[in-house]
């Protein structure tokens, strides 16, 4: 069962600082062991997907237990410990308000390529789709022919405000927690185990902004948690991709 995270809050309230620092890396070492559950390839074997609550709601309501200590901390006068993870993750998110493009592109031998695109405009987004091709290159648009379908299908209204695109980026995507390359593992009890990429579908999520250089992820038949959000919101159809 999991507690209200109001809860929390109350309890931590007032407390010394070295009690609520306790408490906040806890929460950190939780989130990270969920996180490795939900992005692993056996997740649908694992016994914690026996539970209830699953380990995708859990992962949810310890980041909100996290945020209410780190209230309780800071409202005491404490000053929050940010890891390496958390000040890079900031950064990016610094990053997204300089963003002019972001694009999905996904391979597979037998499906050809996807890419999925957004681009904003007078603080608007427009989302472009590329299907996934059965034939390969052979049937390559033209750079001509794919914006004429773009704008066929998407050029009317756009779909999402620029703000709100960039909140889905940071509080459903979490792209600031993302690696910057995935590759497929098993979890065991003897640790993780890593496997060899044979076939499958490989990915490239590649983020231009008005500066600087992008920022690119990728992954071989291995996705972020996060991912299946990101191609909803890029305009694409999500699939079970680790969330």
């Amino acid at each position: 069962m999991m507690i209200a995270p109001e809860w929390v809050y109350e309890e931590l309230k007032g407390q010394p600082a070295e009690k609520i620092l306790r408490e906040i890396r806890a929460y950190r070492r939780e989130i990270v062991h969920l996180k490795r559950i939900l992005e692993a390839d056996n997740r649908d074997e694992l016994d914690e997907f026996m539970i209830k609550p699953s380990p995708d709601v859990q992962l949810a309501c310890t980041r909100k237990y996290l945020a209410m200590a780190r209230r309780a901390l800071e409202e005491g006068g404490g000053k929050y410990p940010a890891t390496k993870t958390e000040e890079r993750a900031e950064e990016i998110y610094r990053r997204l308000e300089e963003l002019t493009e972001i694009g999905l592109e996904r391979s597979a031998f037998f499906k050809g390529k996807e890419v999925l695109r957004a681009e904003f405009h007078e603080g608007r987004v427009y989302r472009f789709e590329k299907p996934y091709d059965p034939f390969g290159d052979e049937t390559e648009l033209t750079e001509e022919e794919y914006g004429r379908r773009c704008e066929e299908r998407y050029g009317e209204d756009p779909v999402l405000s620029r703000e709100e695109f960039l909140d889905a980026l940071r509080e459903k995507v979490f792209l600031g927690e993302w690696k910057r390359h995935y590759r497929p593992y098993r979890l065991a009890f003897d640790g993780v185990e890593y496997r060899k990429v044979l076939d499958g579908e490989q990915w490239e999520l590649r983020l231009e902004f008005t500066e600087g250089k992008p920022l690119v992820f990728a992954g071989d038949n291995a996705y972020p948690f996060g991912f299946g959000e990101l191609i909803t919101l890029l305009g694409g159809k999500s699939e079970e991709y680790g969330d």
